[in-house]
């Protein structure tokens, strides 16, 4: 049997990436941003740090500080309820895999509607979702890419 996986994202890595979130954001022409990452995270302020970079690229910046580990499909669907109505043009998981894979989760939701739930199994995404930064503050997950 052979299998197949394809990456079309990039990783960019190493001292001063984070420094380069603007220029990258701008190159999306993104405008209005969704920050998700963990309580904990937050309050650490990375998420400000992040946040503060965007908001001088001219972006619009909203944070959701509320991931939690192991996201559930009620958790996310909350969260795509609450977000809905704003025009997000990025995504930005900051944190371990489970506020990465709440922001990809998002990113369909906000994009296509409906329930995460409805997406389960092969070929239920019809599209792309919201374009995604993700920025691991754990290593070996692979939530990443």
């Amino acid at each position: 049997m052979i299998y197949q996986i394809m990456l079309p994202g990039k990783v960019r890595f190493g001292v001063g990436a984070l420094d380069t979130i603007g220029d990258e954001a701008n190159k999306l022409a993104a405008k209005h941003a969704l920050i998700v990452t963990d309580p904990g995270v937050y309050k650490a302020g990375l998420a400000d740090s992040v946040k503060e970079r965007l908001s001088k690229a001219k972006l619009s910046v909203d944070v959701f500080p509320e991931a939690e580990p192991e996201p559930t499909f009620p958790r996310l669907n909350a969260a795509a309820e609450q977000f809905g109505k704003e025009s997000y043009d990025l995504l930005v998981g900051v944190g371990g895999g489970s506020s990465m894979d709440t922001a990809k989760g998002l990113s369909i939701l906000l994009a296509h509607g409906g329930k995460g739930q409805d997406y389960g199994g092969v070929d239920k995404v019809p599209g792309s979702g919201i374009p995604i930064f993700t920025l691991p503050t754990t290593a070996g997950t692979g939530s990443e890419v």
